[in-house]
């Protein structure tokens, strides 16, 4: 949709990254359809791999694990570049002032 438009190359030149989502086969989507006609209900991908009683066909659960891997690792190659956080300085512990909750540092000792 947005490959090669002027969008994307601002993006780029800004430092943006991109990831590609990968294709969910359409067997795995009807077998989630599936499970999700027969409980009623919306049915995240984590709970249809880690809930057994749900009876996910397990050719249809090994597809989902490897999609979610492929899609996951792509995300862990751009984190640096969606948290980037700004450097603080180092704080110094001797310039904090003591706070009504703590006790001064020689308090109860004699």
């Amino acid at each position: 949709m947005f490959d090669n438009s002027p969008l994307e190359k601002e993006l780029i030149e800004q430092g943006a990254v991109s990831i590609t989502v990968p294709v969910l086969s359409a067997f795995v989507k009807l077998r989630l359809a599936k499970l999700e006609a027969d409980q009623q209900r919306g049915i995240p991908f984590n709970e249809a791999l880690g809930n057994d009683t749900l009876g996910l066909d397990i050719m249809a659960r090994g597809v989902l694990q490897d999609w979610l891997a492929t899609l996951f690792n792509q995300y862990d190659q751009i984190a640096a570049n969606c948290c980037r956080w700004p450097k603080r300085p180092p704080s110094n512990p001797e310039s904090r002032r003591p706070s009504a909750n703590r006790c001064p540092p020689n308090a109860g000792r004699r």
